[in-house]
């Protein structure tokens, strides 16, 4: 199945879910420029979508279902601010196990016995998914089972963006027990697909586990504005730079000792020598970056009243506060306390 007959599928699942809930849906697809009786086409037509028509679908149905899970996670709405709040926390954490690891306790804190949540290290591979419960209404087992597996393959995007890389799926199990639905599930996901399963989990190395988490705030808006384009697969917010993974590492460190070239490449999980090339061809280097992480947090911590210019200068590693005054004028062409004073 080509890719084009796969979106076509998703899309005309995520209309007949949102159909099933008592919601209208020819306005919203006349909106959208796309066929009125869109459902009656799934097995016979490639639709081209683009990528607005589609985070515009992705974002209304969210808009009009009241469900942040975007009208996937049919067994129970999740209100709003539940993504935002779960995303800010795993933000915090150093690596993608912890991130993981504090998504299962805040998912379980907001939803309780209904979290259907589920994360499980063991036997070098992390296990992540989860369960449908039954489902009252009119959905048809087809259209739900889609659903679960475009849920899943959320997920699996989401933890890629976390970490700024495409981490190899080493295998997908779907509770869907349908073999016509394979070729749509192995276009998806793109390996092993094992069909009949209790929940819906994909399977990553445990390694990636200890990836750090290299996104911001900034990013979330990000990712967030961008809909539905990373589902479609026509968006390459997934992979960072090499230079913004190299970055997003020194800045965790900020207020410590920032860790060195060597510690720097083990974290963005490659040697040296390929550190050093692959910042060599987007023009940058080690010590570039590592100065634009300082001079950044110099002028946000200028800013502040309640830190003073000496403090500063040890949370961003400078021996003596003179030689941080010497480097900020270097980076501003003024010095902290004029800097300061201006900002006032």
């Amino acid at each position: 199945m080509n890719s084009t007959r796969a979106l076509t599928q998703i899309v005309v699942a995520m209309v007949q879910a949102l159909a099933a809930t008592g919601i209208e849906t020819r306005p919203l697809l006349r909106e959208l420029g796309l066929p009125e009786n869109l459902s009656g086409h799934a097995s016979n037509i490639d639709l081209e979508i683009s990528n607005t028509q589609f985070a515009t679908l992705f974002h209304r149905i969210k808009e009009l279902t009241g469900d942040e899970s975007f009208g996937f996670d049919t067994a129970e709405k999740v209100p709003g601010g539940n993504f935002e709040a779960l995303t800010q926390h795993m933000l915090t954490a150093a690596t993608l196990t912890e991130g993981l690891q504090q998504a299962q306790r805040l998912s379980i804190l907001m939803r309780g016995d209904s979290s259907r949540f589920s994360i499980v290290w063991g036997k070098g591979v992390i296990r992540m998914g989860f369960h449908r419960e039954q489902v009252d209404g009119d959905i048809p087992t087809q259209v739900l089972a889609i659903n679960d597996a475009v849920h899943l393959y959320w997920w699996a995007r989401f933890t890629n963006w976390l970490v700024g890389s495409a981490l190899e799926l080493n295998g997908v199990e779907l509770a869907d027990q349908n073999e016509a639905n394979l070729e749509l599930y192995k276009a998806l996901f793109s390996c092993p697909i094992q069909l009949g399963g209790t929940e819906n989990t994909f399977v990553i190395a445990d390694k990636y586990g200890d990836y750090p988490i290299v996104r911001s705030g900034n990013d979330l808006a990000n990712f967030a504005a961008d809909g539905g384009g990373w589902l479609a697969g026509m968006s390459e917010q997934t992979k960072l730079s090499y230079s913004q993974r190299v970055k997003a590492v020194l800045m965790q460190s900020i207020g410590e000792e920032m860790p060195s070239l060597e510690q720097t490449a083990q974290q963005v999980k490659c040697s040296t020598a390929t550190l050093r090339r692959n910042l060599a061809l987007e023009c940058s280097s080690f010590q570039l970056l590592k100065n634009e992480c300082r001079e950044e947090t110099a002028r946000e911590l200028i800013c502040r009243q309640d830190v003073t210019i000496a403090d500063v200068a040890h949370q961003l590693g400078f021996s003596t506060s003179a030689a941080f005054n010497r480097a900020f004028k270097s980076w501003t062409g003024e010095t902290p306390g004029e800097y300061r004073n201006r900002q006032d």
